[in-house]
């Protein structure tokens, strides 16, 4: 029995460590507390580790260097997913990486990743009609100005993506592609800072998946706990 409960220990064990993923994140503009409180705050409720880059080129290099699995991207003031960002996002993808986006601007290159395009502007709350990307979320979240011009896009997904919410003008607060998520507010406009943290991390939750070596991994822990318990109800 000792050596059946060493098995299945060591299996969890294993694997534990496997299902948190290494998150890099960057913010364009971190004069608002709330942006880094709701991000780094997100990936930590998530269980996950997160790094902040320093810059968007920076981003771009560390995002390039391999050992991530989810990149966070926010574009608040600086118009920043340049060229080299969106040939990092884009090589990322492709390589089964998972994004997700904060952007206000109609033209952002992030809206692709997630098959959405920019149908309107400024709106001061959305439904989240009892989604389940939003728990833990009120029924209706509200935004605020902090002295932006415009902080928020209304959002259409396109063939193949997904609506979350519904904001004050109809259109989607939120699409999701393939386990990317672009979000139509920014970070630091939630009236209740709790509640972009908690988006965070659900999104986290939604994209994050156990690595094929975990399963492997797992896998082969079940087969020896199995045989080990087969033996020993055969004595």
């Amino acid at each position: 029995m000792r050596k059946l409960l060493f098995v299945f220990a060591l299996c969890l064990l294993c694997t534990s460590a496997s299902f948190a993923d290494s998150v890099l994140w960057f913010s364009d503009y971190t004069g608002n507390p709330g942006t880094a409180n709701t991000i780094a705050g997100g990936i930590t409720a998530a269980g996950d580790s997160g790094t902040q880059a320093s810059s968007s080129a920076n981003f771009a290099a560390l995002l390039g260097g391999g050992g991530f699995q989810t990149a966070i991207f926010s574009e608040q003031c600086c118009f920043s997913a340049d060229a080299s960002v969106s040939a990092a996002l884009a090589s990322f993808v492709a390589g089964g990486g998972h994004v997700i986006g904060f952007t206000w601007y109609s033209s952002s290159p992030l809206l692709g990743i997630a098959g959405a395009a920019d149908i309107g502007q400024n709106y001061s709350s959305f439904s989240t009609l009892g989604d389940p990307l939003f728990n833990g979320l009120p029924g209706t979240v509200g935004l605020y100005n902090p002295s932006y011009g415009v902080f928020s896009i209304d959002l259409l997904a396109g063939a193949g993506a997904t609506c979350y919410g519904q904001t004050a003008h109809g259109a989607c607060a939120v699409v999701g592609f393939n386990g990317n998520f672009i979000n139509g507010q920014l970070p630091d406009t939630f009236s209740v800072g709790g509640d972009g943290t908690q988006l965070v991390a659900n999104e986290l939750g939604a994209v994050a998946t156990p690595e094929p070596g975990s399963l492997v991994l797992l896998g082969s822990g079940m087969l020896g706990l199995a045989g080990t318990l087969r033996r020993k109800l055969a004595r």
